[in-house]
């Protein structure tokens, strides 16, 4: 249920999300990552002709279980990957391509992860723009 959303974020990243694999969506890496030990070379086929570090090997996690369970009882997107995949890349600096600021809304959250803010404090600093969403959508809603 949430494990699409939470792996957008990398979209705006060097990380690879598995496209031109056989689990593309459902795993994560990079040449080189030092966080997990699963490995998958992304390959050009239909759909994705040219993927993120295409012929190279990567290493990260292998997302598959986790989709079937842990996405659906966490109820939230996991920004510890984010985190995680951040604190192996080599490359700091190039970590992040102009187009995360389009899926993150604004540069706080790159601006947050590059200043090594934790994952409770990231969401801890989401929550008066939450309060302001839930308000503003109640007098939308349908049913209570």
């Amino acid at each position: 249920m949430l494990l699409y959303p939470s792996l957008g974020l990398f979209e705006g990243t060097i990380v690879s999300v598995g496209r031109g694999t056989d689990k593309p969506f459902q795993c994560i890496g990079f040449p080189g990552c030092s966080v997990g030990d699963y490995t998958f070379t992304p390959k050009s086929m239909p759909g994705a002709k040219e993927p993120p570090h295409k012929n190279k090997v990567c290493t990260g996690l292998d997302l598959h279980a986790y989709r079937a369970t842990r996405s659906r009882t966490d109820e939230r997107i996991n920004l510890q990957w984010l985190l995680d995949m951040y604190a192996a890349a080599p490359e700091k600096g190039k970590f992040f391509i102009p187009f995360f600021e389009k899926l993150a809304g604004t540069s706080d959250l790159r601006e947050q992860v590059i200043a090594g803010t934790d994952e409770h404090s990231i969401r801890a600093s989401w929550a008066e723009g939450l309060d302001r969403f839930s308000t503003t959508r109640s007098k939308y809603l349908l049913y209570p």
